[in-house]
Parts: C-alpha cells; structure tokens; sequence
C-alpha cells in the first residue's frame, strides 16, 4: 500500500544531521497525490530549498507559540521500555482506544 502522507519533523535537525540525500530520495518514490507536510520551529533557507524539491505548490502556515496546540486536541505519550515492546504496546493502544485520527512521534 503506497503512503497518503509524508510528514517530516523537525525538518531543520533533520537537514543539520546531514540527511538531505535521504529525504531528496525518499521524495523521489512518493506518488503525486501524497500529502506532504514539512515541519519546523526554525525554518532557515536549507528548509525552504529542500521543501522546494518535493512539494507541489506549498502552503507556507505560521504558528504562534501560543497558538500551537490546537483546541479539542489530546495529546499523550507513552514511555516503552526496551524496542522489543514498541510495536505490541502501539497496537494495543490501537485495539484499546477509539483513534479516528493520529499522529505520531517516535524518538530515533
């Protein structure tokens, strides 16, 4: 099944640690009806060139840091001992919750 969604966070560290030839590549073998979503809290010059290369006339959205939670979003996290548990414990919260929709975020 081909992704509806590419979303790269925190697209400014990403960029510093180097990856640019990685998401050039990934942004190659995404089809041209994938959503794609940049995100960053700085957006230095590397972000918008990069953006550039893979995204079909952009929306560029400013976010006051007051503003950044959204009303009626709930937030949560849930800290997995060992990587061996991560992908039992996210079905489990995936059987045990009614998710209609989710992002997530997952430290490398």
């Amino acid at each position: 099944m081909a992704s509806r969604t590419f979303i790269l966070d925190e697209a400014d560290e990403t960029l510093r640690c180097g990856f640019k030839d990685q998401i050039y590549d990934i942004s190659q073998k995404l089809k041209g009806n994938t959503q794609v979503a940049s995100l960053s809290a700085t957006i230095p010059s590397g972000v918008l060139e990069v953006a550039k290369t893979f995204r079909r006339d952009p929306i560029r959205i400013l976010v006051k840091k007051k503003e950044l939670t959204l009303e009626g979003t709930r937030q949560s996290h849930v800290n997995v001992e060992g990587e061996e548990r991560k992908l039992d414990t996210l079905c489990d919260l995936r059987e045990t919750l009614a998710i209609t929709q989710a992002a997530l975020f997952i430290s490398t």
